[in-house]
């Protein structure tokens, strides 16, 4: 039975400001963090990448112009997080993972292109190796110096990556995490060491999921991030949406919205961010 002597921090993360008082009747269970407890940073500092087919500020990270990246950054943090900032802190970059294995096939692609254009008579295997160990570097580099900038800048803050563990059980029936992305959770280990906070995704779909599918999804999401995080114990927030990705108009059910805020509050996670637009609470008939 939910008690009274834990609770779950609920932070409502919306495009404008909402009216808390809207969020008096929770359950005493749930506390409302207030909108400057959070900050979230879209597309921090100069990270290279693609848009459609397009290089953007180089197109791959062994491009990247490292001095640019945290000069951005800088701007981004003096501009959007107040100088006595204590709550948490997310950066929102999701174009790529910091690991070769698991990144789309065009970073691939041009990652190899470019370690060929400097070493044209290397055969392909030992192209595809150094463009991976390359590309590697240069995002463990990219990731890190916004981890460190946002620590020096705003000590008191909780930074971190949103959707980190990432777990990609797209499926109804998933048993567990990708085995690739939970391998490549390990070689991260780097990553969460440098974050105060974690902040994986628990977005649910109503696409072939059923009430027990979206609870089993995010059990799997929340088992995977328990796994990364017992080396580091570092408070989590997932992040969750009132309504079923893909689906605009579709609000969660009752019993899809109550079970995944009951998974939080029974592995005993630090809260929840609840992400949207402020379209997803304009309905009278809608509380929390």
């Amino acid at each position: 039975m939910l008690g009274n002597k834990r609770h779950l921090l609920l932070g409502i993360s919306l495009y404008q400001d909402v009216n808390f008082n809207d969020f008096e009747n929770l359950p005493k269970v749930f506390n409302p963090i207030k909108p400057k407890q959070i900050t979230i940073i879209y597309s921090p500092g100069r990270f290279p990448y693609f848009k459609d087919s397009t290089p953007m500020f180089g197109g791959i990270p062994q491009k990247a112009n490292f001095t640019a990246h945290v000069t951005t950054f800088i701007e981004q943090v003096n501009k959007l997080v107040p100088l006595d900032f204590k709550g948490y802190a997310v950066l929102d970059f999701e174009a790529y993972q910091p690991n070769y294995e698991i990144v789309p096939a065009i970073y691939k692609k041009a990652s190899e292109d470019w370690i060929r254009s400097q070493y044209p008579t290397w055969g392909n295997e030992t192209i595809k190796f150094v463009a991976g160990i390359s590309f590697n570097q240069a995002t463990e580099v990219l990731f890190e110096l916004l981890l460190q900038t946002g620590r020096d800048l705003r000590p008191g803050a909780k930074w971190g990556y949103y959707h980190y563990p990432y777990c990609r059980n797209f499926a109804p029936d998933s048993k567990q995490c990708i085995e690739k992305q939970m391998v490549a959770n390990n070689l991260m280990a780097w990553l969460f060491q440098s974050s105060g906070a974690l902040y994986p995704s628990v977005y649910l779909s109503n696409q072939g999921f059923d009430s027990y599918a979206n609870a089993e999804r995010v059990k799997l999401r929340i088992k995977e991030t328990k796994r990364i995080n017992r080396f580091f114990q570092l408070p989590v927030l997932p992040y969750m949406r009132f309504k079923y990705v893909g689906y605009k108009d579709t609000y969660l059910q009752p019993l899809d919205l109550w079970s995944t805020l009951g998974e939080m509050w029974y592995n005993r996670l630090e809260g929840a961010i609840i992400w949207g637009s402020k379209s997803d609470v304009e309905d009278q008939g809608i509380v929390c």
